[in-house]
């Protein structure tokens, strides 16, 4: 779920919302088991929950004794787990499945990195991480995006492909067929001039999103992560 471990380990059920499909991450957990607010302000977010990671959540739930203020995920004894704890018990669990153990840490980079390649979006990327920064995201986790030039290529001609019927008649299409007096043949002509005239003012404002949104992507890739942590 790309969660850190504070924010694992401050996790309650009355934060899961297994109906919707929803996870809230609104506290995490220092070292000392003192409730805080999650790292930085991106870090209160709400996440998906993940077919994959219901049926699991769904199960542990029934396991519980439904006290919505209960933690997902805590010792034997009700309390936030320890460190040493989760990293045994999950080291155990990665063996039992015949993985290699990686930490709950390359957990969520793993978690990020699919969210990178799944989505074509690093601002949504960034959200769902938390990061404070698109600056964060983008060079950890950027080689990893769908931005490619074959998928650019692909996206642009469905672009053009729906808006073609937007396109209007050319001068000659509006002008052929059998002979029309004067008066009729101008009016077709100013329609036709009309018509591609709002074409045309509606591709300088595609146009102009489109390089925006580049220039963005643009100033994005530029950035430099001067040492900020995730």
């Amino acid at each position: 779920d790309g969660m850190r471990f504070g924010e694992l380990r401050a996790l309650r059920w009355e934060h899961v919302d297994l109906t919707e499909g929803h996870l809230h991450v609104l506290e995490a957990m220092d070292d000392k088991r003192a409730v805080t607010a999650p790292k930085t302000k991106a870090g209160l977010r709400t996440l998906p929950i993940t077919l994959h990671l219901r049926k699991p959540l769904l199960a542990l739930r029934s396991e519980r004794d439904g006290d919505p203020a209960a933690f997902v995920f805590p010792e034997r004894n009700g309390r936030p787990f320890s460190h040493t704890t989760m990293t045994r018990r999950s080291r155990q669990a990665w063996i039992s499945a015949g993985l290699d153990p990686v930490t709950l840490h390359e957990a969520r980079h793993a978690c990020i990195t699919i969210w990178a390649q799944a989505i074509a979006n690093p601002k949504r990327v960034q959200a769902l991480a938390g990061h404070a920064s698109i600056t964060m995201t983008l060079d950890r986790y950027g080689k990893h995006m769908n931005l490619g030039a074959d998928e650019t290529a692909a996206e642009v001609t469905r672009f053009l492909e729906k808006h073609a019927a937007d396109r209007p008649p050319p001068f000659s299409a509006a002008l052929s067929g059998r002979p029309r007096t004067r008066s009729g043949t101008g009016r077709r002509a100013a329609c036709a001039l009309v018509r591609s005239l709002r074409f045309a003012r509606r591709t300088v404002r595609t146009v102009t999103r489109t390089v925006t949104r580049a220039q963005e992507l643009f100033d994005y890739q530029v950035l430099y992560d001067r040492g900020e942590r995730i």
